[in-house]
């Protein structure tokens, strides 16, 4: 079989995540499935995708703002790779675009791997292109089974039709030796103990309240821990550093940004905790951080994560009393902080690339099967 999959634009905002986690997927596709050629249609080459003779790829200028008739002429040309390439099955992986095609189309809903899908999902009925695509869709991808029930719901689609691809994480988050703990401690955060909170820090509001549970902590605690921020976003948030210059424990705070994957994962494992914010919590994030062997305080449980009360501090809300009695409790009891950290590392194991790979292939066979 011959299996196109349409990533669509990957731009220097998500460049980071999305291409790493887009990466292990494709190549975990073509090391599981020999027996198929695949072929790959984006704006930005993927990584390893030369070591494998299964898979090809046709790089096309993708505009950042398409408008109808930039759009129309990016989809005439993704088009014509597929026909050209003989493809059976197409993976659309953008929704900014619509192909008018004989091909099977699946199209991916999971967030991990598409950029603003949080609104695809929800109270209000989707209508318009969005519910077009839905319904002419071969078969529809989504993170977990809270949302393939909202779409069956909602459409009368068929159970078999939205199916869910498990999330997985990264290969870079895994446990460390106390050796490069302390040389992360060092560079990052002065030598000390410290909480990791990495966001898109696109609003400050949360950031206040952050500040504010962390002025209770020390405070009360009088401890020496650092509060390590790292912003996902690509260049520095100056209304940020505008809001930390009068903050009474400003020594205490660092600031990153533009951070690798490979440094991201370190600051992960080497952590006394990470929190993790309500308008940010993408599964690859949350199972890294388990992988990690570090404990987490969560207001919320991405789409597609099983995580029990005996796994991490669940937050009732992300209220400032809520966080500072979270990090107390984490502070002043090690065996509750040793606890979580055990019962998130065992439930990591169970997600997996191979177990990703293995449901979209399904969908894929059915998805072909059925034309």
């Amino acid at each position: 079989m011959r299996i196109a999959i349409h990533t669509g634009r990957i731009d220097e905002s998500t460049a980071g995540s999305r291409w790493h986690l887009l990466s292990y997927w494709v190549a975990e596709m073509a090391k599981q499935y020999p027996q198929h050629q695949w072929l790959v249609i984006g704006n930005k080459s993927l990584a390893e995708t030369a070591k494998w003779n299964n898979l090809d790829e046709v790089l096309i200028e993708i505009p950042e703002k398409p408008g109808p008739i930039k759009g129309w002429w990016y989809g005439k040309k993704a088009m014509k790779a597929t026909v050209k390439w003989k493809a059976d099955v197409l993976l659309n992986l953008d929704l900014q675009f619509t192909f008018n095609s004989s091909l099977p189309t699946i199209t991916i809903l999971h967030p991990d791997f598409v950029s603003g899908t949080e609104g695809w999902f929800g109270k209000r009925r989707i209508s318009g292109k969005k519910k077009k695509l839905l319904l002419a869709s071969a078969a529809v991808g989504v993170a977990g089974e809270e949302q393939q029930h909202w779409l069956a719901t909602q459409y009368s689609l068929p159970s078999q039709k939205v199916f869910v691809m498990p999330p997985a994480t990264l290969p870079a988050f895994h446990p460390i030796s106390w050796t490069i703990k302390e040389e992360v401690k060092r560079e990052y955060a002065n030598g000390k103990e410290y909480f990791l909170f990495y966001a898109l820090i696109n609003k400050t509001d949360t950031v206040l309240k952050l500040l504010k549970a962390f002025s209770a902590f020390k405070k009360r605690q009088r401890s020496n821990l650092q509060l390590l921020i790292a912003d996902a976003n690509p260049s520095l948030n100056v209304s940020l550093l505008q809001k930390l210059e009068s903050y009474k424990y400003r020594d205490d705070v660092q600031l990153r940004f533009n951070l690798s994957m490979q440094q991201l994962s370190q600051l992960a494992g080497a952590a006394y905790a990470v929190i993790l914010p309500p308008q940010f919590s993408p599964a690859w994030w949350m199972l890294g951080t388990m992988e990690s062997e570090t404990a987490l305080v969560s207001e919320t449980v991405p789409n597609g994560v099983s995580l029990g009360a005996d796994a991490a501090w669940m937050l009732e809300n992300f209220a400032a009393d809520h966080l500072a009695q979270a990090l107390k409790q984490l502070y002043t009891n090690e065996n509750q902080r040793s606890n979580f950290i055990q019962a998130a590392a065992a439930l990591a194991k169970k997600y997996s690339w191979p177990q990703t790979a293995q449901a979209c292939m399904s969908a894929i066979d059915l998805a072909v099967g059925v034309k």
